[in-house]
């Protein structure tokens, strides 16, 4: 490379001699390309986008250049930069049918680094673990039957879903990172599942009208945490979504955020200890005005409490 000053970094035998000889380029003007990050779907689509910076040289190499994928020139985007500086910019979208390949710079005369190789995406496993009292989990209406079919492989991330008995809890938690509760769940679980989420895990919990308040302190680990049944009078929408959380970003598309026709008959109403309310963020609300879903930090995981009775769990789904 050109970074001979690295040759100073070496143990080198006393019987071998180093010149450097400095060669200098006809032309000095160059543009570089080299990968900054990923950026996985951008604005809730399925493409894959990789952010990219491209810097000029003092001596201007031009300031316009065109990037593209080597061997699809119908992705070809134009960019610019000043001379003496970088930028980082968004790579068009890889081809579907291109499981790897170039990113390809042009606009100089030094091609050396105008290439930046992309790998095949490979998928991080994400084992989910599901708590319920219920052994019922494959039958249609349950949110096991819906969140195993929800539950689907992404460029990043390739989760398996399993569901634990109460005596095999602890053994499960060991190999899990996001557990999902439903229902009337114990205050032994909630204590169990706080220190879970302590170590770094998720959890996810759906509420339904027999989860206790017990239970629900036990998870927050604050006694002040209260669940009640919300008083509808005839049934509740989603409103004030934010689709910017992780929770929500996958229907942040035209055609997928439209939520109007789902429809709450019960729900449950939660009452916040005022020492939290600073760290809960409401990820969607009921139209009547209480929360629908909310998160709170946990240690070093957090909390994702959806307050909808069973069946507005499975509509939502």
């Amino acid at each position: 490379g050109a970074e001979w000053a690295a040759l100073n970094q070496l143990a080198w035998p006393e019987t071998v001699e180093v010149t450097c000889i400095k060669v200098d380029p006809g032309e000095e003007a160059n543009f570089s390309l080299s990968l900054a990050a990923q950026l996985e779907n951008p604005e809730g689509t399925n493409e894959d986008t990789y952010r990219v910076r491209v810097s000029n040289t003092v001596v201007p190499a031009g300031e316009k250049f065109t990037l593209e994928w080597e061997g699809y020139p119908e992705t070809k985007m134009e960019g610019y930069v000043a001379s003496g500086s970088s930028r980082v910019i968004s790579s068009p979208p890889r081809p579907p049918e291109l499981e790897k390949g170039t990113l390809l710079l042009q606009g100089d005369k030094h091609e050396f680094d105008n290439r930046v190789h992309i790998a095949a995406g490979q998928p991080r496993p994400l084992p989910v673990l599901y708590l319920s009292s219920s052994e019922k989990l494959d039958q249609a209406g349950s949110p096991f039957f819906y969140l195993k079919r929800a539950l689907q492989d992404t460029p990043s991330l390739s989760p398996t879903l399993s569901a634990a008995k109460p005596e095999n809890l602890e053994e499960a938690l060991k190999t899990s990172e996001v557990v999902v509760v439903q229902g009337d769940w114990s205050e032994e679980w909630g204590e169990r599942l706080h220190q879970f989420s302590e170590n770094g895990g998720l959890v996810i919990a759906l509420t339904s009208l027999e989860s206790s308040s017990e239970g629900l302190a036990k998870l927050m680990g604050n006694d002040q945490w209260k669940l009640s049944n919300a008083e509808l009078k005839n049934y509740a929408m989603l409103a004030d979504l934010d689709f910017k959380h992780p929770v929500l970003a996958p229907f942040a598309r035209a055609g997928l955020r439209d939520f109007t026709k789902v429809r709450f008959w019960k729900a449950r109403d939660v009452e916040i200890p005022k020492s939290e309310q600073e760290s809960v963020s409401v990820i969607a609300g009921f139209d009547t005005g209480s929360p629908a879903i909310l998160e709170k930090p946990v240690g070093k995981g957090s909390v994702v409490l959806f307050l909808s009775e069973r069946k507005p769990v499975r509509a939502f789904f």
